[in-house]
């Protein structure tokens, strides 16, 4: 008999991108540090291929006609569950041929319980995110020097840096991406080497960048310090302020190495 290679199931994904970004991918992520001759397969939408990026070994896209229904925590408003169920029982069974199932993760959509944010191992997320080389081709691209620069999704300049808009840098990878990076992934690499983003904690650019431990300019932030430290595991500084001039003002007598 010929022993088959072992493999993770992760998914399918259908919630919503930070959820997947701060609840779910890193635990992929940590297991596949963990156990890297297990080979990691990844059943979510195409555009966040770059949440396990490098260290998935097989990608398995969904597709479905999103606008259809809005996310909501690990779950889709409106969405039959039976069609979850058939289609990540499908999942499992075609890969069992194949492999050894080590491990099948998915969320429980089942009422209440796909609200319950902590599904996987809290103490057990890695956000170490390295997206596939097309994504660091594209910023490097976009980018086209060495020199340092802020990120921001709320103005389009800081003055004495050399600011780059979320939005312009969007429409700027539309026509690139492609089927080997996503904006994902190209957002991730953008920001990991930022010297600081300018935004504000109810986006998922000011959330990622605390993930990727880049200081965030907070503009009139209404979030508790409470609700900051439960997003922000490696206490990466926030600066809240009333407008940019401001926020550098503090970044610079007190963060800037």
């Amino acid at each position: 008999m010929i022993n088959k290679e072992e493999a993770y199931l992760f998914g399918p994904f259908i919630g919503e991108l930070y959820w997947e970004c701060y609840r779910f991918a890193p635990y992929a992520i940590h297991l596949k540090k963990l156990n890297p001759d297990v080979k990691l397969i990844v059943f979510t939408r195409p555009s966040r291929f770059d949440l396990y990026g490098k260290y998935t070994d097989i990608f398995v896209p969904m597709n479905f006609v999103e606008e259809l229904y809005k996310q909501s925590g690990f779950n889709l408003l409106n969405f039959d569950p039976k069609i979850y169920i058939s289609t990540m029982s499908f999942f499992r069974k075609k890969y069992k041929t194949r492999f050894e199932i080590k491990g099948c993760f998915f969320p429980d959509l089942d009422g209440w319980r796909s609200k319950v944010k902590w599904q996987f191992p809290r103490d057990l997320m890695d956000y170490d995110f390295q997206p596939r080389n097309k994504n660091i081709e594209i910023v490097n691209d976009y980018i086209f020097d060495s020199s340092s620069y802020v990120v921001s999704d709320i103005v389009d300049y800081v003055n004495d840096y050399k600011c780059v808009d979320v939005e312009k840098f969007r429409a700027y990878c539309k026509d690139k991406i492609g089927t080997k990076a996503s904006f994902v992934g190209c957002l991730i690499c953008l920001i990991r080497d930022a010297e600081f983003v300018v935004s504000n904690l109810k986006s998922f650019v000011g959330k990622l960048a605390l993930l990727l431990k880049i200081p965030v300019i907070s503009i009139e932030e209404s979030l508790s310090s409470d609700s900051i430290k439960i997003i922000n595991p490696f206490n990466t500084p926030v600066i809240n302020c009333r407008n940019v001039e401001e926020g550098v003002e503090i970044y610079e007598n007190y963060f800037r190495s």
